[in-house]
């Protein structure tokens, strides 16, 4: 398993948001009256990746944006192959610039992929470093010594749903969620 961070320079497709809730991706123009979501270069890439490797990988929304995030989670599945595509919103000054989601430049992607042969994670992992600036986050092939330096001595563990005396509630929503920060044993 491999997990990646990159950053998008563009959108690479723009789609009915009502129908990407669904699984499924309708291309639409790029300014309409329509609800519409940015799939980013990156995104778009490790789609047309798995598309090429496995014609019928399947494309499932984890977590969909909605009104209130511009965030999404995207599974991507085929056969002997998965990859999750986390798009995060981290430049663009939103909300003070409302119309920031419309970029795809203004993200971030976290990719991660798991395959049954190494190859496989290998030729996604190389094709987005070539195109992109890429940040390498969790290797699986990395000694225990090498993942322990490269992480910061706190974990943060957030769980949401759980509902316990020493939790926060955030607003009116009834989302409960619960930090538990451990050290990293040397």
């Amino acid at each position: 398993m491999v997990t990646l961070r990159a950053k998008a320079t563009g959108a690479g497709r723009v789609v009915k948001w009502s129908r990407f809730k669904k699984g499924e991706l309708v291309d639409c123009p790029r300014w309409n009256f329509l609800l519409t979501t940015v799939l980013t270069d990156v995104v778009t890439d490790v789609i047309d990746w798995a598309k090429t490797t496995d014609p019928t990988c399947s494309v499932a929304p984890l977590f969909p944006n909605g009104f209130t995030t511009a965030s999404f989670d995207l599974l991507i599945k085929g056969k002997g192959f998965q990859a999750i595509c986390g798009r995060r919103l981290v430049r663009g000054l939103f909300p003070l610039n409302p119309i920031a989601p419309e970029f795809g430049s203004n993200y971030d992607v976290m990719v991660t992929v798991s395959a049954d042969a190494p190859e496989v994670e290998q030729s996604i992992i190389e094709r987005l470093r070539r195109k992109y600036a890429c940040e390498i986050e969790i290797d699986s092939e990395q000694s225990a010594g090498e993942r322990r330096r490269r992480r910061r001595t706190a974990v943060a563990l957030i769980r949401v749903g759980e509902r316990e005396s020493s939790s926060s509630q955030l607003g009116q929503t009834g989302i409960c969620v619960r930090i538990d920060v451990r050290k990293e044993g040397n």
